[in-house]
């Protein structure tokens, strides 16, 4: 998933909702590259964040949702290599018809 998957406005307003359900805030400093802080404050004013705290938000989920598909996709892989999905693969079918 990448970053400009929160152009949707459903996500913005998720995270903008997850905000205000977080614990309390930690004030953070560090010291990153002018070009990205000038995409964090682009980013912030295309989509009418309220500061440049959600956009830094947004793409701390972003990371957070690509490390859970990664691990899904392990998790999966895994299933595969020890066999249990051939051992359900016969249950496929089960309750389908083919006919309509």
């Amino acid at each position: 998933m990448t970053l400009l998957e929160y152009d949707q406005p459903d996500a913005l307003a998720s995270i903008k909702r997850q905000r205000l359900r977080q614990r309390p805030a930690v004030k953070v400093s560090t010291t990153l590259p002018q070009a990205d802080v000038d995409f964090i404050k682009y980013y912030a004013e295309k989509h009418e964040l309220p500061s440049h705290a959600v956009a830094y938000q947004a793409a701390v989920k972003a990371l957070r949702n690509l490390e859970l598909m990664r691990d899904y996709e392990e998790a999966d892989k895994e299933w595969y290599e020890s066999g249990e999905a051939a051992l359900w693969e016969c249950t496929v079918g089960d309750g389908i018809d083919d006919e309509p």
